[in-house]
């Protein structure tokens, strides 16, 4: 009998929570449209964190649509969007800089490489970052 009292309660209880429930098409837990978040830009179709895929992910996606980057700060206190670490990958430091490697440990391991918080933003502007976007 308990278990059979217990079974109807739930079912009360699951009917009361549809009853309930927003008359919204967005079948989100408050009722209202979800947040879409173009991590990178429109990347997969563009480098990640470009300007042209952010510029994309803007006229495509809907009017509040969210940018997130991976923001990387420059020894003067920039912000560069850069989707890794180390300035080598997707850019033209290591032929810009060549002397400029350093080594820092990055998560328990001793990394090398060009790394924004050795450069101020003035460097970085002679170097083509062919996807990071400056804050200025």
């Amino acid at each position: 009998m308990i278990l059979f009292c217990g079974v109807v309660m739930i079912q009360l209880f699951a009917a009361q929570i549809d009853a309930e429930r927003s008359t919204s098409r967005w079948q989100t837990l408050s009722g209202d449209a979800p947040r879409v978040i173009a991590r990178g830009g429109f990347s997969g179709l563009l480098p990640d964190s470009s300007i042209d895929a952010y510029n994309l992910a803007i006229q495509t996606s809907v009017a509040d649509v969210v940018l997130w980057c991976d923001v990387q700060l420059t020894k003067d206190g920039f912000g560069i969007c850069f989707p890794d670490l180390n300035l080598a990958n997707a850019s033209t430091v290591q032929f810009v800089y060549p002397n400029g490697q350093k080594s820092y440990p990055i998560n328990g391991v001793t990394t090398q490489g060009w790394f924004t918080i050795d450069s101020t933003l003035k460097d970085l502007k002679n170097v083509t970052l062919s996807r990071g976007i400056l804050s200025m």
